[in-house]
């Protein structure tokens, strides 16, 4: 089995070519959860160290649907780097991309610390203000098969990302019911709402903060999570236009 730093390094070169590969379970099933993400964190330490900036983090496999498919019993996190946020009037180009998809999941922006294992109301009390947003997921993998442990490792499939710039501060049980529409070439394709992460964002951000315990990483003020997709998320190509509505505002990004 290749080490922990060759991993990363096949990840990262697969990124910068927009050129997939094979998953790594498939030559190396004993490859794990727990030596995944020590990938991750190399990637992110990685990327900190020449200049990066940390933005936030993401959850994947917050639907209950998704867990039983590939057998686990909680929600996986990665990170979000400030490099990997896009400005909807500029657009995103697909040519940087292997195969990209995108989805729209409630973005929780962070008022105060948290660190170890809160309760859902210390973690609604540290909540500054809650928005919309558009994950533009890209797997570096073939034909987007992997296990967990792939997933994992490469950054839950972080591509790029867009964040609404209306804060909204109202009661959570009004906000996790609220509908979200998903249209591409102005057709509705997807419709959910925040409830589909865990049943409720707060407990995906509760169990963020768990897992960041395991590495004495608090999650910081300031700090944004994508809380899980709303809806399943949709492949996107050149020239497509990709839009996500709630009751507070209406998100859009162009394909070039």
């Amino acid at each position: 089995m290749l080490s922990e730093k060759a991993i990363l390094e096949k990840l990262q070169e697969a990124r910068e070519a927009a050129s997939p590969l094979t998953a790594f379970t498939a030559e190396s099933p004993e490859f794990s959860v727990e030596q995944a993400y020590r990938v991750q964190r190399l990637g992110l330490e990685s990327a900190l160290a020449k200049g990066s900036e940390l933005s936030g983090y993401k959850m994947g496999l917050t639907s209950r649907a998704k867990q039983v498919d590939v057998n686990v019993d909680q929600a996986i996190c990665g990170y979000l780097l400030k490099e990997f946020e896009k400005d909807p009037f500029e657009g995103i180009e697909r040519a940087r991309y292997i195969h990209p998809r995108a989805e729209p999941e409630l973005v929780i922006v962070m008022g105060k610390a948290l660190k170890g294992r809160p309760s859902l109301r210390e973690v609604a009390a540290a909540v500054d203000y809650v928005t919309i947003g558009l994950e533009l997921l890209d797997s570096r993998y073939e034909k987007f098969q992997f296990k967990l442990p792939d997933v994992i490792a490469d950054n839950t499939s972080a591509g790029a990302y867009v964040v609404g710039r209306t804060p909204v501060r109202t009661d959570w049980e009004s906000l996790r019911l609220k509908g979200v529409l998903l249209r591409k070439n102005g057709r509705l394709v997807q419709t959910g709402c925040p409830a589909a992460a865990l049943g409720d964002p707060l407990q995906s951000v509760r169990q963020l903060v768990c897992q960041l315990a395991e590495w004495e990483v608090p999650l910081e003020p300031g700090q944004l999570v994508f809380t899980g997709g709303v809806t399943a998320s949709v492949p996107f190509e050149a020239g497509d236009l990709i839009e996500c509505e709630w009751p507070y505002e209406k998100l859009s990004i162009g394909v070039k």
